[in-house]
């Protein structure tokens, strides 16, 4: 999976959506549970080896006491945030879209750039394997 490289925000979900009615704390520990969202494998799931990230894990990683986080999480329930999968994971929807819109394009820009090679120098693209590492890279050979 590529690493969408910045965090989308829209302003309308903060100022006109669900999220204007909560406390600003309870808005700040939302935004922070995205941005761990945003780091976790995969994206816009808050989960630690495909399991629901503890309380208390995310009052360690956001840096308040678990009471607290606990407080905010009944507040933002009262307006259906956080949104919990099959699994019990908190997830973000919106983050997870994203994620795999953005796959799309880059998978299209990747397929348009080896046309492109090829159109230009006239051969297949080849992949190759290195040793060391267990990716495949895209390789011109020229003759």
């Amino acid at each position: 999976m590529t690493k969408l490289p910045y965090l989308k925000v829209y302003p309308g979900d903060w100022y006109r959506g669900e999220l204007n009615g909560l406390s600003l704390a309870a808005q700040g520990l939302w935004f922070r549970i995205l941005l761990l969202m945003h780091d976790s494998e995969p994206r816009g799931q808050l989960s630690i080896n495909g399991q629901p990230m503890t309380i208390q894990m995310m009052a360690n990683r956001i840096g308040v006491p678990k009471e607290e986080v606990e407080i905010l999480l009944v507040e933002m329930k009262s307006v259906g945030k956080p949104e919990k999968n099959e699994k019990g994971i908190i997830v973000s929807k919106r983050m997870i879209r994203d994620q795999q819109e953005y796959e799309i394009v880059i998978d299209k820009k990747s397929r348009a750039g080896k046309k492109s090679a090829e159109l230009r120098w006239g051969k297949p693209i080849q992949k190759t394997k290195k040793a060391k590492k267990q990716t495949t890279t895209d390789t011109v050979t020229e003759r």
